[in-house]
């Protein structure tokens, strides 16, 4: 070693080593509706994107949420991966799913390096069963399939409640803006009604 470089001095952190990292995406959601002229409708969103970094150029791998997911959790395209018939009984027996892909996905990577990853999930077919974020220490469903995002963020804040000075990773995917686009009513054109769902999600990232 004494004939080796020197070894650079490591970087600060860019988490405190307690910390909690939060990632959230919402289905369905529009580039061109965060974009200030739904603030009445969508004040926390708005007040994030203002607060945030906003890539402008940011593209979804795919129009699936399935294959977006798994590309975000293994840097990915869907072609890249491994695709079968999913065979085990129960409703989603019959998909193609990934739960044969050897994929190395980010929850493990971050389970491994002793960062408690956990995955509250609204859309069933994200489960790590079926190939989908594979490693999470935890998963924490809603009650019931695309469940509703003020179930999915009580789930969310019990969990937080509960964490101890530990680092912590949290995933949550709110699927309350896919179509048919009724969960807030049923009047008006589908664009209105699509803001509606938003705005149930909104109120949620308030909380």
């Amino acid at each position: 070693r004494s004939r080796s470089a020197d070894v650079p001095a490591r970087p600060p952190r860019l988490a405190p080593p307690g910390g909690i990292v939060i990632v959230l995406t919402i289905d369905a959601l529009r580039a061109d509706v965060a974009d200030g002229r739904h603030a009445d409708q969508l004040p926390h969103l708005e007040a994030l994107r203002n607060e945030a970094i906003e890539f402008s150029r940011a593209r979804a791998p795919s129009p699936s949420t399935v294959t977006s997911v798994m590309s975000f959790f293994t840097g990915k395209y869907y072609s890249g991966l491994y695709w079968t018939e999913f065979n085990e009984e129960g409703r989603f027996k019959g998909s193609i799913m990934t739960h044969e892909d050897p994929s190395i996905q980010l929850p493990r990577l971050l389970s491994e390096g002793g960062v408690r990853a956990v995955h509250l999930i609204s859309l069933h077919g994200l489960a790590s069963k079926l190939g989908v974020g594979v490693g999470f220490d935890e998963e924490i469903r809603t009650r019931s399939d695309y469940g509703r995002a003020e179930d999915l963020m009580d789930r969310a804040l019990a969990r937080l409640e509960r964490h101890d000075d530990s680092p912590l990773f949290m995933y949550l995917h709110f699927v309350d803006s896919h179509a048919p686009y009724t969960r807030g009513g049923k009047r008006g054109a589908p664009y209105e009604r699509y803001l509606r769902e938003l705005a149930l999600v909104d109120r949620e990232l308030g909380r």
